[in-house]
């Protein structure tokens, strides 16, 4: 409820004065009020007693200042990446054309437009099912990759957001083992997020020797600091 959430939260200037809250459900006016029928009601109003306040209704008409939150519409995830600059076609086909396999694929599509069903051409521009190809080794994938997941737009999301990011618009050859590896090695989230891997087991003692001399063992301890003489 919200009202309970409210008061809850700014309890420390609410106690020992009275206030007011105003609502735009005009069931709440009696909450006070009501029978007490069930459990659950009875904990809310429970965390309202000890409060001296009491409930306006205000329809939501007269209320010009209403919550942005709860109003705000909804939008649609924009469906464009974000980069530092405009992305250079023309550097790309270039790129593309000093690639073996790439420009083997771009020369066979030109003579034969159904010769990989998985690629095409626009305008010059080589693409695999829709998606701009890039060779793996192009400058442009370590921006990609640092835009897709350190960015504002990224948000340091894990790999499966990542990589729907990135493979939404791009294609490289190895680009789920790179985005992968990326993600792993990111300083920062290996600085804030929550180790979700197993815990590590417990030690498990060692088997106790027949004889002796049956087994030897060694601790090697380097780094250590030398004593002053």
């Amino acid at each position: 409820m919200a009202i309970v959430l409210a008061v809850q939260k700014w309890r420390h200037y609410l106690l020992g004065c009275h206030f007011i809250v105003q609502t735009d459900q005009s069931s709440l006016k009696f909450l006070l009020d009501q029978r007490i029928v069930n459990e659950s009601y009875q904990k809310w109003v429970a965390k309202l007693f000890g409060y001296d306040f009491e409930i306006q209704f205000r329809s939501g008409l007269e209320n010009k200042a209403t919550d942005a939150l709860s109003h705000i519409p909804i939008s649609m995830e924009l469906a464009a990446l974000m980069v530092p600059n405009r992305i250079d076609t023309s550097l790309i086909s270039s790129q593309v054309e000093a690639d073996p396999h790439l420009a083997k694929i771009k020369q066979m599509l030109l003579d034969d437009p159904d010769a990989y069903p998985r690629y095409s051409l626009d305008h010059g521009i080589l693409l695999y099912k829709g998606r701009l190809v890039l060779p793996n080794a192009s400058p442009l994938v370590p921006t990609l990759l640092q835009e897709g997941h350190a960015s504002m737009v990224g948000g340091h999301s894990g790999f499966l957001r990542t990589y729907k990011r990135l493979t939404r618009d791009f294609f490289w050859v190895g680009m789920k083992n790179d985005i992968k590896e990326f993600v792993e090695k990111c300083l920062v989230c290996q600085q804030n997020k929550t180790l979700t891997l197993s815990p590590a087991g417990l030690l498990q003692p060692l088997p106790i020797p027949d004889k002796i001399w049956d087994d030897v063992t060694m601790d090697f301890i380097e780094g250590l600091p030398k004593l002053g003489l």
